[in-house]
């Protein structure tokens, strides 16, 4: 995962990054445990393994149809959205 390097000896370097790589983990593991409990409740037929993590800095546009949508983080002002696409899958953008 690149957040420690091994230096020999049973010694490792932690990275620079180390912070935001667990932040953005964490942040991961928030939008699939919301996005999994969501999609359970409004659309059980879909599966698990389904599901994907949509990234609009991908630029790749997202059809379908919205299945739920709501505040993730009410002092930021963020939103999530999950959309049952036509490419069969389950995305949800945070």
């Amino acid at each position: 995962m690149g957040l420690a390097t091994d230096e020999g000896m049973g010694h490792y370097r932690l990275a620079d990054d180390l912070e935001e790589t667990l932040r953005t983990l964490g942040r991961r593991g928030d939008i699939i445990a919301a996005m999994h409990a969501q999609l359970k409740q409004r659309a059980p037929e879909v599966p698990p393994q389904d599901y994907a993590i949509y990234d609009p800095a991908e630029g790749k546009p997202l059809v379908g149809r919205v299945v739920a949508r709501g505040l993730s983080d009410e002092h930021n002002d963020r939103h999530d959205i999950i959309v049952a696409a036509t490419d069969g899958r389950s995305h949800m953008s945070s």
